[in-house]
């Protein structure tokens, strides 16, 4: 009683003539509402969908009020048998005829079975209702699809590097004696400078200066450690400039013999350095250049031997190297 007072409601709201944009399905399953829906949008038909009717209503007096009450043009149900499957019923509002047709199953139905209402629905449809010969209508635009925020970068990473460096000096003694140096280096590159200020640790040792005069056989060695700030610029890619200056300890080690007595003498004092490097940088994790360095000791050694000088450490000391640099 319920649904029939909703469809007298509905029909007293504005039921009018059967429109032939319009029809209307008896409490279809969603598998069968869909697969209409479907059929049925190319053609701007409307699919609407009410509640059951009262069961000892006939097919006839069920789609008339339906059709009345919606305005549809068409009215479509399946009514279970008793003895199996089920009977399609589809309602003509113009010519006010009921037909049934039997169907081997019953609701819910499969979406294959649905898929083959849905296209007889059609048939009737457009045999009855609709104009044969009209184009389809074009199917309603789909909705806009959802707005896609794109992923946050991902933050700046510091970088690091470690560098191989090998070359030679010249000054660091008196007499002069030119050695050969090898470097090793490690720096931090930080995101927030932009990765064109580094900060980091320089090894530098060398095989030494070797010094003989008569009775005195000596080798003078030295090993720098320093902590060191360098900036670097890319005026045109590849090509890279640095400038480097650093601060650390100097460790050094005089041995040998002089008038036939050993010589074992140990040393640590402060010092500076600095340099500049031109290089290219082939890949992003790659970088080989050029270096000119420059070391100042901060303290004058003087080694003896019966009150005259044998060695001394006065002077800056000046070298070059090539070097390889690998970013981690």
């Amino acid at each position: 009683m319920r649904a029939l007072a909703l469809l007298f409601a509905i029909g007293a709201l504005g039921a009018g003539s059967a429109r032939a944009d319009t029809l209307a399905l008896v409490a279809p399953d969603d598998a069968l509402r869909a697969a209409v829906a479907t059929a049925l949008a190319p053609w701007g038909v409307e699919v609407a969908s009410v509640e059951a009717l009262a069961p000892e209503l006939s097919a006839l007096e069920r789609g008339a009020r339906v059709a009345e009450a919606t305005g549809a043009v068409m009215v479509a149900w399946l009514a279970p048998e008793p003895g199996g499957g089920s009977t399609l019923w589809i309602y003509d509002a113009r010519a006010r005829v009921a037909d049934g047709r039997p169907l081997d199953a019953t609701p819910p139905l499969a979406p294959a079975t649905a898929a083959a209402v849905a296209l007889a629905l059609k048939a009737r449809l457009r045999a009855s209702a609709l104009d044969p010969d009209a184009p389809p209508r074009a199917p309603p635009a789909p909705p806009s699809a959802p707005r896609v925020t794109p992923p946050a970068p991902e933050p700046a990473r510091d970088g690091w590097t470690v560098e191989l460096a090998a070359g030679a000096r010249a000054l660091a003694t008196a007499p002069d004696r030119a050695e050969a140096r090898l470097a090793l280096a490690a720096a931090v590159w930080p995101a927030a400078l932009g990765q064109h200020l580094g900060v980091g640790l320089r090894v530098t040792t060398g095989p030494g200066v070797e010094t003989r005069d008569g009775e005195v056989e000596l080798r003078w060695i030295e090993t720098a450690l320093d902590a060191s700030i360098e900036a670097r610029w890319v005026p045109l890619a590849p090509l890279e400039l640095r400038a480097r200056g650093g601060v650390g300890l100097r460790l050094t080690h005089l041995g040998g013999a002089a008038a036939g007595a050993p010589v074992d003498r140990w040393h640590a004092s402060p010092g500076l350095s600095g340099g500049v490097w031109l290089g290219v940088r082939p890949a992003r994790a790659l970088a080989v250049g050029a270096r000119v360095e420059l070391d100042v000791p901060l303290i004058v050694q003087r080694y003896l031997l019966a009150g005259a000088s044998v060695l001394e450490v006065t002077r800056p000391a000046l070298g070059a190297q090539l070097a390889v640099e690998l970013e981690l």
